[in-house]
C-alpha cells in the first residue's frame, strides 16, 4: 500500500511549462522524492538504463536503478512521442496539453493545469496504473482503502449474513461476481476518484466496506449515496460510525458534493440509529426511507465513537 510510494518524478516539458516544472520539482524534493528533468535527447538513454538495472549516475547522484522500480516512476510530459515510449515500457505517464493542442495520445491521464496537481493526486494515479490499492483514510481503529481482488470472498460472505437483506445499496449478489467485481476495481476508482472501499481494522482484518456511489433518481437527477456493510461480529462497537464519518470527511475534502443520501429499510433499526448519529434528516418515509446529510455539518475528525 502506501509504502510503495512515488519513487521518482520525471519532468519532460517544453519551455512554456518551465514555471510549472520548477514548482512541481520543488514540492517533490521537499518530500524527499528525487526529480529528474529529462531533455528530449535523454529519454532513450534513461529508459535503457532504468529497465536494465544500471546505475543512473549523474542524474540521481549514483542511486542504483534497482532501488527504484519502474512501478514507482511517474512521468509528466507534453510530448506524445515521449509518453508513448514511457507507457510502452510500463511506466506511468501524465500528459500535459492545452485545449488548443488537440488530442493527446499515449498517457492514461491528461491535464492542462499540471501546476494544480498535488503529489497526493499524482501518487494515487501511479497506484491505479500499477493496480495497487490506495489508502483513503485512517481513523483511530480503522483503515479505509480501495478494494482488491482478494477482498471479494470475505465481502461476499459478509453480504450473505443475516440482516444484510435490509442493506440498501449496490452490494447485492451480482456485485460480487468475479468479473463484475474485477471491472469495478479497475474502472470506478480511476474514473470517479471514489467508490466503495474496504474497511480493515489496524491488525489487517477485513470487516466490511463503506463508500460512495452515484445514483440516478426517478426524476433523472444524480445524487451521491453513502453505502456500507459491516460484519455482524463487529457491529454495536462504534465501527459503523467511525467508517461512515471517514467517508463523509472524504466527500467534504475531495469532492464538490454538498450533500449525501442514505437509503435505509424501515426494519433496519441499526442503520436508522447510525443515520441519526451522522446528522442525517429523514426526508421520506415508507418501506425504504431516504435520509439526507449536509456534508458541511459532518466534516471534521476526532469524533468520539458512539456504540452502534
Amino acid at each position: 500500500m502506501r509504502e510503495r510510494r512515488l519513487g521518482l518524478l520525471i519532468l519532460n516539458l517544453a519551455q512554456r511549462w518551465k514555471g510549472c516544472e520548477t514548482m512541481l520539482a520543488g514540492t517533490a524534493r521537499s518530500r524527499g522524492i528525487p526529480v529528474l528533468v529529462l531533455e528530449k535527447g535523454e529519454i532513450n538513454v534513461f529508459l535503457e538504463q532504468m529497465l536494465s538495472g544500471e546505475e543512473i549516475g549523474t542524474w540521481l547522484s549514483g542511486m542504483p536503478a534497482d532501488e527504484i522500480s519502474p512501478g514507482q516512476v511517474l512521468v509528466l510530459t507534453d510530448s506524445m512521442a515521449a509518453a508513448q515510449k514511457f507507457t510502452g515500457c510500463g511506466i506511468a505517464c501524465i500528459g500535459c496539453a492545452r485545449e488548443e493542442d488537440g488530442y493527446f495520445e499515449g498517457a492514461g491521464m491528461v491535464t492542462d493545469v499540471p501546476e494544480q496537481m498535488g503529489l497526493e493526486e499524482m501518487e494515487e494515479y501511479l497506484f491505479h496504473c500499477n493496480g495497487w490499492p490506495v489508502q483513503i483514510a485512517e481513523t483511530e481503529r480503522l483503515i479505509l482503502r480501495e478494494m482488491t481482488g482478494s477482498d471479494r470472498g470475505t465481502l461476499q460472505e459478509i453480504s450473505r449474513q443475516e440482516g444484510m437483506e435490509y442493506v440498501q445499496s449496490s452490494l447485492n449478489g451480482d456485485f460480487f461476481e468475479r468479473e463484475t467485481f474485477r471491472a469495478y476495481i479497475e474502472q470506478i476508482y480511476r474514473l470517479q476518484g471514489y467508490g466503495l472501499w474496504s474497511v480493515c481494522k489496524k491488525d489487517g482484518a477485513l470487516i466490511g466496506c463503506c463508500g460512495l456511489g452515484e445514483v440516478c433518481t426517478a426524476n433523472g437527477a444524480n445524487r451521491l449515496e453513502l453505502q456500507y456493510m459491516l460484519n455482524r461480529e463487529f457491529q454495536q462497537q462504534g465501527f459503523g460510525t467511525e467508517m461512515c464519518f471517514a467517508a463523509l470527511d472524504y466527500v467534504f475534502a475531495r469532492t464538490e458534493w454538498t450533500e449525501v443520501w442514505l437509503r435505509i429499510h424501515s426494519k433496519n433499526e441499526a442503520s436508522i440509529r447510525l443515520a441519526q448519529r451522522l446528522g442525517a434528516i429523514c426526508e421520506t418515509n415508507g418501506t425504504v426511507q431516504e435520509w439526507r446529510i449536509q456534508v458541511q455539518g459532518c466534516y471534521g475528525g476526532g469524533r468520539e465513537n458512539t456504540a452502534e
